[in-house]
């Protein structure tokens, strides 16, 4: 599975990237640091799924999904946010955007290991179901 992996801070785009390439299954097509460079991406890369950040400049996480569902009505989207407040409220916004799914951004940023943990458990299983789901079979 190809996947594109879209967020401002450079810190989490490469914790995110990290925790994806340990899977066998899954390979990390390329980066984005906006919504903007991201639809460029996907239209030049073609991944099969795309993690995006919600709250990034130029071009927010949601706006990015509402242009791809007009792009690329299938691609599955899995949204990054906070679970808190404005996060909350952003997450949902996202996902009546036309995401297909959320995960919460780590918390704990003082452990890289419990960052890389909640990504594995949470993001690795959602995309790759979201995936098989849209490819008709197995991820």
């Amino acid at each position: 599975m190809r996947v594109l992996v879209v967020d401002d801070s450079i810190v989490l785009r490469r914790l995110v990237t990290d925790v994806l390439c340990r899977d066998p299954e899954i390979e990390v097509v390329g980066t984005a640091q906006n919504g903007r460079v991201a639809l460029d991406k996907i239209a030049a890369l073609g991944p099969d799924a795309v993690v995006m950040d919600i709250g990034m400049p130029e071009m927010n996480g949601i706006e990015a999904v509402r242009v791809l569902r007009r792009t690329h009505p299938r691609l599955p989207v899995v949204v990054l946010s906070t679970l808190t407040g404005r996060g909350a409220s952003a997450a949902l916004e996202a996902l009546a955007a036309g995401a297909d799914d959320h995960v919460a951004k780590p918390s704990d940023v003082g452990s890289i290991a419990g960052s890389q943990s909640g990504i594995r458990d949470q993001l690795v299983p959602k995309l790759k179901a979201l995936v098989a789901l849209n490819t008709g079979g197995a991820a």
